[in-house]
């Protein structure tokens, strides 16, 4: 290749490379300038919006996170509360009349009545339902409502007859030498018809001890004392005397006269009934000091091995009762003992007879409520021996599968540890007594729900086997039955299965300081006390606060000196703070010299502990809301549905200071004047007011 050639070669590549580099040069600025535009534009942009971004990333206020419970609970609930509530007045003022109704208030409501009503019904549906006839507890059931036409006279034969075994000679003799504390105790230890107490049998840690309780009501005597004071009650007398073919003027008690007995016996009921109770625990031979009164001829431990066929009694064996004004009262009664025993038999009579004769008109003249209060006395009758069977479904709906009845044994275990916590955290008290009252609390006996065996249809059968069929008169199905029931006192299943009930003869809950034992009415695990699907405030109000109640005795005055297994041991030892407490003035205001005052146990450490462990509960809750409300009380917070649910439980008719366990523990508790901003002063917010936990 010539010089000319490769020059001209070189040349062109060049020019060429140089065209190219300028191309490249080209699209990198324009590159370069698209770049630096974008840039811009970002910029521009982002001083624009900065003032924008600054403000949505400012925290700003928001309203509480509020939701309505609307499950079919939480309506029955609310529609319940809203009908029981009166809003004219000033919760700040009475909180219980608020909640309740004022004592002459017609529409007063009272809470156990309803739920055993409740309960009640939904035993009709079932019987209804038994077309067939198949469970013992509907044609039991059946003999006691709608006997047939030819059994009235027998059962009337049967009742007198076992009247008279009774001791019960009044009216168609005149007592002579009936000694009426063996009478008591027989019906109590082997028939569940006592009307001023009962007996039955606990076996803490192995050992066995005989337990004295006030009893309750039935309906029929909760109606009857509705009706007395308007009773013609002459003519009330001489209608059961000419059932009974006795002639009234051969009876040498008038019929003033036998109201005034009756009326001492009813008395010493409701006087031992109602307010806080005071327990006593001894050994039976020691039981003699506590009647005075009584004739010696025959000793509580004569009349306890005397009647009692299951059990083996001895003046060393440990007897606890419920509260002593049993015992005070008894001493009383005891001293015309002609009279006690007259008016044994009257109560006797006029419990029975009406039922047993057919006749309801002679305990209940106003016929409208002739046909549900028998219904419901019935019901009693076949409760009080076949105990849950007669709402065997509604156990089932209730407490299958495993997992719902498990939620009630853990919802009381979460308020005992929430107590058990708070006694931990109290400033006043040493390390030695948050152990010790930890481990009481931590070894506390429950008795609330049946044996797995009753919620299946095959395991009911086995159970009841032992019973008759129930194809006998009502008389005759009642003492059969009695035998059995009495026979299985020693059975293993006596304590979860045949001696269970909706609501049981000691009432709601009862905790029992020497065997260190809680027992809770499975009634009270219902609504409006109780649902897995309520909120919390309506379970930590309703049946948490019976529970907290119940549990705090384990650390009252009396528990203070009671060990773990029932030994005398003051474990709390002397504390001058805590004796502070126990005089603290709690403002009662009860207008009955004859009950017991309001003190500070069980209600207020009661309503802090239940109290404390619902807020806990809510913080820890998934839904993560500042306030739940109910449907129908959507004007109330759910602080507020707490202390509604907490007094609503204790409704009732009786006695005159119902009202002082829902008021007085409130006015005490701070947390309740602040839910509904009750001013400084007002009687339901005290300037001083009396504490135990530290809240």
């Amino acid at each position: 290749m010539t010089l000319h050639k490769v020059i001209n070669l070189t040349y062109e590549t060049t020019l060429k490379d140089i065209a190219e580099a300028s191309a490249a040069d080209t699209v990198g600025l324009r590159r370069r300038n698209l770049v630096f535009a974008l840039l811009a534009a970002v910029f521009v942009s982002f001083i624009v919006a900065l003032p924008l971004l600054v403000y949505w990333l400012q925290p700003t206020p928001s309203g509480p996170k509020v939701a309505v419970c609307e499950t079919d609970i939480c309506q029955e609930f609310g529609s319940t509360l809203k009908a029981s509530i009166n809003t004219s007045l000033d919760p700040c003022d009475n909180f219980y009349y608020f909640v309740c109704g004022s004592r002459d208030d017609p529409k007063r409501r009272d809470t156990e009545d309803n739920m055993t009503a409740a309960s009640y019904e939904r035993a009709l549906a079932q019987i209804a339902a038994d077309k067939r006839q198949t469970s013992q507890a509907t044609r039991f059931y059946r003999s006691c409502y709608r006997p047939h036409a030819n059994e009235t006279a027998e059962n009337i034969a049967q009742f007198l007859a076992f009247k008279k075994r009774l001791g019960l000679v009044w009216p168609e003799k005149e007592p002579t030498d009936q000694d009426p504390l063996s009478i008591m105790v027989d019906l109590a230890m082997n028939w569940d018809m006592n009307f001023l107490f009962d007996i039955s049998v606990v076996e803490p840690v192995g050992r066995q001890v005989l337990l004295f309780t006030r009893g309750r009501l039935g309906f029929g005597w909760k109606e009857y004392l509705e009706e007395r004071p308007h009773l013609d009650y002459k003519a009330h007398v001489k209608q059961h005397y000419d059932i009974m073919a006795v002639h009234e003027s051969r009876v040498k008690v008038s019929h003033s006269q036998l109201q005034d007995i009756e009326s001492r016996i009813i008395e010493a009921k409701l006087d031992a009934m109602y307010g806080t109770p005071q327990q006593n625990w001894s050994t039976v031979g020691k039981m003699d000091s506590w009647t005075p009164s009584v004739r010696r001829e025959n000793t509580w431990l004569d009349l306890i091995t005397k009647h009692d066929r299951q059990f083996k009694w001895s003046a060393n064996s440990a007897v606890i009762t419920e509260d002593f004004r049993i015992f005070e009262n008894l001493d009383a009664l005891q001293k015309n003992r002609s009279d006690l025993v007259v008016g044994l038999s009257w109560i006797f009579v006029q419990t029975h007879l009406w039922i047993v004769s057919d006749n309801v008109s002679i305990r209940f003249p106003a016929a409208s409520k002739n046909s549900q209060t028998k219904k419901y006395a019935c019901l009693e009758y076949v409760d009080s021996r076949l105990g849950l069977l007669s709402i065997a479904k509604t156990m089932e709906e209730r407490f299958v599968p495993h997992d719902k009845a498990s939620n009630i044994d853990s919802f009381i275990i979460r308020v005992k540890k929430g107590i058990s916590d708070l006694l931990g955290n109290l400033t006043w008290i040493g390390q030695s007594v948050r152990k010790y009252g930890k481990e009481k609390l931590d070894k506390i006996t429950r008795h609330v729900l049946p044996y797995q065996d009753f919620y299946v249809a095959e395991g009911r059968t086995k159970l009841y086997k032992y019973f008759p069929e129930m194809n006998d008169t009502f008389m005759g199905n009642l003492l059969r039955s009695s035998d059995v029931y009495r026979n299985l006192r020693k059975d293993k299943r006596f304590e979860d299965v045949y001696s269970l009930r909706w609501f049981p003869r000691f009432g709601r809950e009862i905790y029992l300081h020497s065997p260190n034992l809680l027992k809770v009415a499975i009634g009270i695990t219902d609504m409006p006390l109780y649902h897995n699907d309520a909120t919390l405030a309506i379970r930590y109000g309703g049946f948490g606060g019976f529970v907290a109640r119940a549990l705090s005795y384990a650390f009252d005055e009396t528990g203070i000196s009671v060990g773990t297994n029932g030994e005398r041991v003051e474990w709390w030892g002397k504390s001058p703070e805590y004796a502070s407490k126990l005089q603290c003035d709690v403002r009662a205001t009860s207008d009955s010299p004859t009950r017991r005052p309001v003190r500070l146990f069980p209600g207020v450490p009661g309503v802090e502990a239940a109290f404390a462990g619902y807020k806990v509960s809510v913080s820890s809750d998934y839904r993560e809301l500042d306030d739940f409300r109910v449907r129908h009380l959507e004007q109330f917070k759910d602080d507020q549905v707490f202390f509604l649910a907490y007094c609503y439980a204790l409704c009732s008719k009786q006695p005159r200071t119902a009202g002082e366990q829902c008021n007085v523990p409130l006015k005490n508790f701070r947390m309740f004047a602040a839910a509904f901003e009750c001013s400084q002063g007002s009687a339901m917010n005290p300037p001083n007011k009396c504490s135990f936990f530290d809240l």
